[in-house]
């Protein structure tokens, strides 16, 4: 993670996608989901077409306890790729998580 720190550090004027995944998946993988949550948010404004930080995201809002920001990120990432391999997990877990809330 510190690397990954140094090199957005470089010059932060100019937003590298790919660092700041690398940084929302390092953070991510050390279970610290609600800046990983802010991190890949990040990511997807600098790039709206990053298809996996939108499942990440959905993923980090799950594990905090966020089912509502949860569906909205699978339901976004359904709107804006429908044909992706990803979008049947993306729906079943819209239904698991719709489900639970009962």
């Amino acid at each position: 993670l510190k690397e990954v720190e140094s090199a957005e550090a470089i010059d932060p004027a100019q937003p590298n996608t790919m660092v700041r995944y690398v940084r929302a998946e390092s953070l991510r993988a050390l279970n610290r989901f609600e800046e990983a949550a802010a991190a890949y948010r990040a990511v997807i404004e600098i790039n709206p077409e990053a298809k996996s930080s939108r499942i990440a995201l959905g993923q980090c809002y799950e594990k905090t306890g966020k089912p509502a920001e949860a569906i909205a990120a699978y339901e976004d990432f359904l709107a804006k790729f429908p044909k992706d391999p990803r979008a049947k997990e993306a729906q079943a877990n819209i239904d698991r998580l719709k489900k639970s809330k009962g």
